[in-house]
C-alpha cells in the first residue's frame, strides 16, 4: 500500500513538472514574440505595426559597412535580436512577417516621479522598451506616449494606461506620507 501511494505521488510530481515545463514553453519563446503585421515605407522611412496592436512610425533603416541598423524615434528601443531582424527583413522586403503573432504582454519597469515630472518605462513582450510621461490634467493624470508610438488596440492601451496611472498614484501617495 505504501509503495502504491509513493508511486502515485511520484507520478503526480512528474505530471506537474511536465505541465509547468510545457506552460513555460508556451508563455516564453513563441507567445511573447512580436511579428511585423503591417508595414508601410515612404521615402526611406518605415511605419510598422507589431502584432496588430502597436504602431511605430519614423523608423529609419541605415546601411553601414558593419551591416544594417535601425534608427528608432526617441523614447523607443528594441532589445531583442529576433525582433530587430524581423523588422529589418520586413523593411527590406516591403512585406510583413510570415509568422503572425497576436499576443502582447507588458510590464512597467521604471517609474520616476517628482513634483514637476513623472516618467515611466514600459516593456512590451520583453523586447520593446517605450518611455512615456504621466501628466496631470483637469480630469486627473494621463499618459503621454512618444509622438511616433501608438497602441492601436483600445483594450490593450486602456489596460496599460490604467496600470501606469495606478502605479503613479501609488507612488504619489507614498510621497505624501
Amino acid at each position: 500500500m505504501i509503495t502504491v501511494i509513493k508511486l502515485i505521488k511520484t507520478s503526480l510530481l512528474v505530471a506537474l513538472i511536465s505541465i509547468f515545463f510545457l506552460a513555460s514553453l508556451v508563455n516564453g519563446e513563441t507567445q511573447n514574440r512580436f511579428s511585423v503585421t503591417e508595414i508601410e515605407i515612404e521615402e526611406g522611412i518605415a511605419q510598422i505595426v507589431l502584432n496588430d496592436s502597436i504602431e511605430i512610425n519614423s523608423i529609419e533603416l541605415v546601411v553601414t559597412s558593419s551591416g544594417t541598423e535601425l534608427n528608432f524615434p526617441m523614447g523607443i528601443e528594441i532589445e531583442d535580436e529576433y525582433l530587430e531582424e524581423s523588422i529589418i527583413n520586413a523593411i527590406e522586403s516591403g512585406e510583413p512577417s510570415e509568422e503572425k503573432t497576436r499576443s502582447v504582454s507588458y510590464k512597467i519597469t521604471e517609474l520616476v516621479s517628482d513634483e514637476e515630472y513623472s516618467a515611466a518605462r514600459v516593456v512590451f513582450n520583453d523586447s520593446l522598451f517605450v518611455e512615456c510621461q504621466i501628466l496631470e490634467g483637469e480630469k486627473g493624470p494621463w499618459v503621454l506616449w512618444p509622438e511616433d508610438f501608438k497602441i492601436i488596440k483600445s483594450p490593450l492601451r486602456k489596460m496599460v494606461e490604467r496600470s501606469l496611472i495606478a502605479k503613479y498614484k501609488e507612488e504619489r501617495s507614498g510621497e505624501d506620507e
